[in-house]
């Protein structure tokens, strides 16, 4: 009972502290991944970061998972609005006649995403839209869940990484208790869990590795159709050594918690 008394409180403080965030949001999930939401959204609300709750307190399954789907929405929707943002002004623009402050902030979104050339051409353009998309929510949820061990890794309540990320430069994050001999990496530390959450929809959105799921989505959009974390799932293999074994598991928990009614 007292288990069960925690993790209802816990909902309803992540519920309050993120009303604001969630009041400021212009449509429904089914915004995000509509063509005419590039157009339409609203500016990101402001979302003070907060520190997530201790789900290693919460011994029921059910009610963690709860609560960590309460804590980790409104920081997924966030990091798409921003998204969005960058979306809908790139596809404003007139590539031909872009003026200097244009052009300087296109170069910084060129570098940002990872395009391999510099020029600014409207080719730019096609290939920024491309990469600039949206991550559904029931993919960001369950991986969320698979990497952080639904919120009780060490990494997750020791370095705010949710999703696994690793870094190269030592003292960047932690250093993985069974990391071989000759291996540098570390997992990255965040200043919270947001930035968590940017930085894993940056990946995606960017490295090489994730162009398939990339292709995915972009042939949704041309075909104008919804796409949700079933459907780019198979754009995963990179992320993990298990590859399609990997991919399964990311599915199961997206299927399992019917988590693609949030990309409704």
């Amino acid at each position: 009972m007292l288990a069960k008394g925690i993790a209802a409180i816990l909902v309803l403080l992540i519920s309050l502290l993120t009303a604001e965030v969630l009041s400021a949001q212009p449509a429904p999930d089914s915004e995000y991944l509509s063509l005419s939401s590039i157009q339409s959204a609203a500016r990101p609300a402001s979302l003070q970061p907060i520190s997530p709750p201790n789900f290693t307190e919460i011994p029921n399954v059910s009610e963690r998972k709860q609560a960590f789907f309460a804590f980790m929405r409104p920081l997924i929707k966030h990091a798409n609005e921003a998204i969005l943002k960058e979306r809908r002004w790139i596809a404003s623009l007139n590539f031909e006649q872009l003026s200097d402050t244009q052009r300087a902030k296109v170069s910084e979104l060129v570098q940002k995403y990872r395009l391999k050339y510099t020029e600014i051409t409207p080719q730019t353009q096609k290939t920024l839209l491309k990469k600039i998309d949206v991550i559904p929510q029931s993919l960001a949820l369950a991986q969320a869940a698979n990497e952080s061990s639904w919120g009780t890794s060490r990494f997750a309540r020791q370095a705010n990484n949710f999703f696994g990320q690793w870094c190269f430069t030592p003292g960047c994050g932690l250093v993985p208790k069974q990391r071989r001999p000759g291996d540098n990496h570390e997992v990255k530390k965040f200043a919270n869990a947001l930035e968590s959450v940017k930085s894993y929809m940056l990946m995606l959105n960017s490295h090489p590795a994730f162009k398939p799921l990339r292709d995915v989505r972009l042939t949704a959009r041309k075909q104008k159709q919804p796409f949700n974390g079933l459907t780019l799932v198979q754009g995963l293999e990179p992320y993990s050594a298990l590859k399609q074994t990997y991919i399964e598991s990311i599915s199961q928990i997206i299927e399992h918690n019917e988590l693609t009614e949030y990309d409704l």
